[in-house]
């Protein structure tokens, strides 16, 4: 271990704040948890709609992006080769994004829509239009937004480590502002690294809580063993362990293997769902929930519905955009890296359109069973999602579905390793980014700074689902989101800059 790798200013304030979290979350529990609840309302209180409204613009950025000459800028030059194929390029992206969430939320979300809709919904519980909803609602939290998010600074981080040669840092994202000849100071680098390290800790704590309450919920499922901080704490560990493992073999062999054996994964469980399931009956659903989601789409990215359904936007679709953001500036570093030799045109297809339409299909397919088995009358899901938990849901539709036993411990498998492979590409740029000496020919950290991250990272999710469940995974979400809010407002205001200065970044 050579302390002297670390990167001081930028390691330490986060690590330290959130070690001092981890302390006082065990000493004093219930404090920790009602504090951190009125920290959550008040930011959405006073920044709901600065989530909805930047999430929107990175939309509309995109697509900016996609039909001006910027879409035409090769990563690493004219000549650069890519690191991979397009379809491993496709399933890292896929698998390190927001695969632990469609399989917890999938079956679980649209289950809250179709007995709760949204008050601006018109919809009576239960109703064919309730079910309309629900499907339009997972099709705006599961595709174009939050891949947006993802790829706004994906393309910019990309074009300036690769094209303008800036540093492996966050503050790459502002190059654009300052003169090319002058450059960023080390003080304001440092502390956009540091906010932003913060910012994925939360986030991450978010997703790896979720994983571990349908992780547990696909064990009570199999073994029957009631679900209790203890066994919140071995799936924990167990995760913490395969990704810590999987890090240290580094970012060509841990996570192309991961993520390659885990997009096939997914693909043979739609292909089951889709032969086993109720598909006629779902695909009767498609183009309503389409319609309604393709003519909403601005009225409810905006939260334009007023004080009526306000509770119900910070509740889902802020809470969303919350956590996509958190995880959006240090992703995009991991994702801006694999993208060498790739048009920012190619960037925007295999970044936000495929994973776009595979996550739309899988909420269509797992959502839609999910619905069709409450609304048929076979049994009432909602009663058990209220009774269990989300991470419960998705084992109880299997019940309906031939090979119950062997499909749930299939998809088990590949929630942990969904989760694996997520959290490996995450630590991975979150270490790079506290190590020093990280360039374009030496991208990797010392493994001993990522198992540092990943093992608080795991006590931290451990308190967070043991003692808060899904609030917890709520608040902890909300508060990484805030202060990549306040990042990804300059940065994609940096892109913008790009937009209309792509001949500097074309040849570098």
């Amino acid at each position: 271990m050579n302390i002297n790798r670390l990167k001081h200013p930028v390691f330490w304030p986060p690590f330290i704040t959130m070690l001092c979290a981890v302390v006082y979350s065990l000493a004093e529990r219930q404090d920790f948890l009602a504090k951190m609840s009125v920290a959550q309302a008040w930011i959405l209180d006073q920044f709901g709609l600065g989530f909805s409204w930047t999430g929107f613009w990175m939309v509309l950025l995109c697509t900016l992006c996609y039909f001006t000459p910027i879409s035409k800028i090769r990563i690493g030059g004219p000549a650069a080769e890519p690191y991979f194929s397009k379809w491993k390029w496709l399933s890292i992206i896929l698998c390190t994004t927001v695969a632990i969430g469609i399989l917890m939320w999938a079956c679980a979300e649209p289950l809250f829509h179709l007995q709760k809709p949204a008050p601006f919904s018109g919809a009576e519980p239960g109703s064919a239009k309730a079910v309309s909803f629900a499907l339009s609602t997972l099709f705006l939290h599961w595709t174009l937004t939050p891949y947006a998010i993802y790829t706004v600074p994906t393309i910019l981080f990309a074009i300036m480590f690769y094209n303008a040669n800036a540093a492996f840092s966050l503050s790459a994202f502002f190059r654009p502002f300052f003169p090319s000849n002058r450059s960023i100071p080390k003080p304001f680098s440092n502390t956009i690294d540091a906010l932003c390290l913060y910012s994925l800790f939360a986030g991450m704590t978010a997703a790896l809580s979720a994983g571990i309450l349908t992780m547990t919920g696909g064990v009570t499922a199999i073994t029957g063993i009631e679900s209790s901080p203890l066994l919140n704490g071995v799936v924990c560990a167990a995760i913490v362990g395969a990704f810590a493992a999987s890090a240290i073999s580094g970012l060509q062999k841990g996570i192309q293997f991961l993520s390659s054996l885990n997009f096939w994964a997914y693909i043979l469980l739609l292909a089951f769902f889709l032969l086993c399931g109720p598909t006629t009956a779902v695909a009767q659903w498609f183009f309503p929930a389409v319609f309604e989601y393709a003519t909403q789409f601005v009225s409810r990215s905006l939260a334009l519905s007023g004080e009526s359904s306000a509770a119900w936007q910070k509740e889902w679709t802020i809470f969303y955009w919350a956590i996509w953001m958190a995880w959006a500036p240090l992703t995009a570093l991991f994702l801006g890296r694999i993208a060498y030799g790739r048009t920012v045109k190619e960037i925007i297809h295999f970044n936000l359109v495929l994973p776009a339409l595979f996550c739309g299909f899988w909420m269509l397919v797992f959502g839609g069973t999910a619905l069709h088995i409450q609304t048929s009358g076979k049994f009432d899901l909602y009663k058990f999602l209220v009774d269990k938990g989300p991470g419960h849901v998705v084992f109880k539709v299997f019940e309906f579905l031939p090979l119950t036993g062997l499909i749930s411990t299939v998809f088990l498998a590949i929630t942990f390793l969904s989760f694996v492979t997520a959290a490996d590409s995450t630590t991975a740029a979150m270490s790079s980014l506290s190590a020093k000496d990280i360039n374009k020919e030496n991208q990797e950290a010392p493994a001993w700074i990522k198992i540092l991250w990943g093992t608080l990272m795991g006590f931290m999710a451990w308190v967070m689902v043991s003692f808060g469940g899904i609030e917890g995974v709520k608040i902890s979400a909300n508060l990484g989101g805030l202060p990549a809010l306040v990042l990804l407002i300059p940065i994609s205001v940096s892109l913008l800059f790009v937009v209309f200065r792509h001949d500097e970044y074309k040849f570098r």
